[in-house]
């Protein structure tokens, strides 16, 4: 789940918290107790914002980026007439009632401190991620759990480009984690988080031949963190075997369509040159055949990096620093 939806769900659970405190305060002006019917609607009120929270918040981690509206919307109802109906028999007696409310409100004032404290920590110093793919071999395996410092480079003000308190920008060899660039919602991939090295950043002059990559005209040399599965380098197609000057390459794999023009296998092992345009970085896979990286859909803008991979906790038996 994003920190995004995480605050927005505090801030019901607050708005829940409000609204029940000045009911029972209202009803204690009044020297009157709440309805059966009242305190069960109240009680399945509760109950419906715990749904949307546990519905997202397992949708989240099985990777799940779609669908968050309509599954937190179903939680949201199965949780509210469950607790309509759990709310209604437990209402049987006016202490019941009371007490149940009053336990509600307790449990909301908690919960939307913590929802709304975590949210805030998950967008500004530490969000736990969960490796989804193979692309990170031998770094990080799929089903590794991390976590990912994003106050290195600095905290994004929202709805804005800028960042605040950077410590640094990214550099070569850091992995970082990013959302997928697009906001094309058709996009199999929007939405979703992606973690990669970078290898470039603005300015740099990228070339990949027989697999062996070139910054500036410099090959990186042996890359010890990398992996390769695929024993044959297929070889090289120039723009200018399939009609592009190099600016339309540039421009062809700028604007994520390179892909299109070639085959993946006609850029995965050669591949440019092309230029890091100003404000972007150059990503790829740590395990080389077999990674969806900047050599296909383009390079990565900085607004849409989240933070530096920090931590590794699970396993426990591979726990480490991740470098």
């Amino acid at each position: 789940m994003t920190e995004g939806r995480l605050f927005f769900i505090g801030v019901g659970v607050w708005f829940y918290r409000w609204f029940l405190y000045w009911f029972l305060k209202r009803c204690e002006r009044r020297k009157e107790d709440p309805s059966r019917l009242e305190a069960a609607f109240l009680h399945g009120l509760f109950y419906g914002a715990v749904g949307v929270l546990l519905s997202v918040t397992v949708y989240a981690y099985l990777g799940y980026v779609r669908g968050f509206t309509n599954i937190g919307l179903l939680g949201g109802i199965c949780g509210f007439w469950f607790g309509v109906a759990a709310g209604y028999w437990k209402a049987s007696k006016t202490k019941a009632k009371e007490e149940m409310l009053s336990i509600d409100l307790e449990w909301a004032q908690t919960a939307s401190s913590a929802v709304i404290l975590a949210s805030v920590i998950m967008y500004t110093l530490v969000q736990a991620f969960k490796i989804p793919s193979g692309s990170m071999q031998p770094t990080l395996y799929e089903g590794d759990h991390l976590f990912v410092n994003k106050f290195y480079y600095g905290v994004k003000i929202p709805f804005t480009e800028k960042r605040l308190f950077r410590v640094r920008n990214a550099h070569s060899t850091d992995i970082v984690v990013f959302k997928f660039p697009t906001e094309d919602r058709s996009n199999q991939h929007y939405g979703k988080d992606f973690i990669k090295r970078a290898i470039a950043v603005a300015g740099d002059v990228v070339a990949i031949r027989n697999k062996t990559v070139f910054v500036n005209d410099r090959p990186l040399g042996a890359e010890p963190y990398t992996q390769f599965v695929d024993s044959r380098s297929f070889p090289r197609f120039s723009g200018e075997q399939v009609g592009l000057t190099p600016k339309e390459y540039q421009d062809a794999w700028q604007n994520a369509e390179l892909a299109y023009v070639l085959r993946g296998e006609e850029i995965r092992d050669n591949f440019g040159p092309v230029r890091v345009p100003d404000g972007h970085y150059f990503v790829l896979g740590d395990n080389r055949d077999a990674s969806f990286d900047s050599r296909f859909w383009g390079p990565l803008p900085e607004s849409y990096l989240k933070g530096k991979a920090w931590f590794l906790y699970w396993p426990p038996n591979r726990i480490k620093v991740i470098r």
